[in-house]
C-alpha cells in the first residue's frame, strides 16, 4: 500500500472532524425530540434547535465579512405586493451592508447584502399531514423558490448560495411520492435551482446547470457522513470570490440515481 501524503492525512483528518461534528448536530437534535416524547406535536422548538445548532456551527466556516441568521429581505413583491417568506438562515454581507434591523439573531436586510438562503428541516419528509398540507420537501422547496424570486425582482441572484438541509430523511427515487416529481411539481426556476437539497442522513441532491442533471447522492461513504463536506463546498465555493473548491471532499463518491433538470421537449 502507497504512503500517504501530508495532504492526504489532513484531508481525512478534517472529514473526520466535520463527520464527528454532524453527528453531533443529529445527535442533540434527536435527544431533544426524544425527551419531548415520540407522540409529541411541537415541531416548532425541534425545528428550532436544528436551526440554532446548524446556524452555531456553520458561524464557524465563513469569513468574517459574512454573518448568518434568521430573518427577512427587505422590499415588497412587485408581483404580489408581499414581504419575502421568513429564512431560517440568512448568510448576509456586513462588511458593506449592515442589517437595517437586527435584534440578536434576527434580521432584516438589504437585498443587496444577501449572499445566501437556507431552509432548514428537522426531517425532510414527503409525507403530507393532510390532503391540502404540502410535505416538510415540499415547503422547503417552496420557501427556496419564494425567497430567490422575490431576490431576483430586486437584484441579480446569481452569486447566492441556496439549500434545503435536514437532519434526517430521504430522497426516494421508486414509490407513490418520489423526488423526481416533487422537485418537478415544485415550479423552481433551474436558473435559480437550490445548490444541496437532502439531509444528513438519508441522501442529498446537488443540480446542475452545466450537466442538466440533478444528481442524488448517499449521505453516508464507508460510514462517514459526506452529505456535510458537499454542502460546506458548494457553499464557500459559492461564497468565496476564487470559487476555488475551500476544502477536500470525497471523489470517489458515486451517485445514486440522477434527473434531468431541464426536460428537454
Amino acid at each position: 500500500m502507497a504512503k500517504k501524503t501530508q495532504s492526504e492525512i489532513e484531508a481525512e483528518g478534517l472529514m473526520a472532524f466535520i463527520d464527528a461534528q454532524s453527528q453531533v448536530i443529529v445527535t442533540q437534535c434527536d435527544n431533544f425530540a426524544r425527551l419531548l416524547g415520540r407522540d409529541s406535536k411541537d415541531h416548532t422548538h425541534t425545528g428550532n434547535l436544528c436551526e440554532h445548532l446548524l446556524r452555531e456551527w456553520l458561524r464557524g466556516f465563513l469569513p468574517k465579512r459574512f454573518s448568518i441568521d434568521k430573518g427577512f429581505i427587505f422590499g415588497r413583491s412587485q408581483k404580489s405586493n408581499r414581504h419575502c417568506p421568513e429564512i431560517d438562515l440568512l448568510i448576509h454581507d456586513e462588511q458593506y451592508h449592515s442589517p437595517i434591523y437586527r435584534m440578536q439573531d434576527i434580521v432584516i436586510v438589504q437585498p443587496e447584502a444577501v449572499r445566501g438562503i437556507i431552509q432548514v428541516k428537522k426531517t425532510l419528509s414527503h409525507r403530507r399531514r393532510a390532503a391540502e398540507s404540502p410535505s416538510h420537501l415540499e415547503r422547503g422547496l417552496a420557501n427556496i423558490r419564494n425567497a430567490t424570486e422575490f431576490l431576483y425582482e430586486q437584484k441579480n441572484a446569481g452569486e447566492i448560495f441556496c439549500a434545503v438541509i435536514a437532519m434526517s430523511g430521504d430522497l426516494p427515487e421508486t414509490g407513490k411520492e418520489t423526488f423526481p416529481n416533487t422537485w418537478k411539481a415544485s415550479g423552481i426556476d433551474p436558473n435559480l435551482a437550490p445548490h444541496f437539497v437532502g439531509s444528513l442522513q438519508g441522501r442529498f441532491a446537488m443540480p446542475s446547470l452545466t450537466t442538466n442533471k440533478v444528481e442524488v447522492w448517499p449521505s453516508t461513504l464507508r460510514m462517514h457522513n459526506i452529505a456535510m463536506p458537499f454542502f460546506l463546498s458548494r457553499m464557500l465555493a459559492r461564497l468565496l470570490a476564487n470559487n476555488e473548491r475551500p476544502f477536500y471532499y470525497p471523489t470517489d463518491a458515486k451517485s445514486a440515481y440522477s434527473f434531468p433538470l431541464i426536460e428537454v421537449q
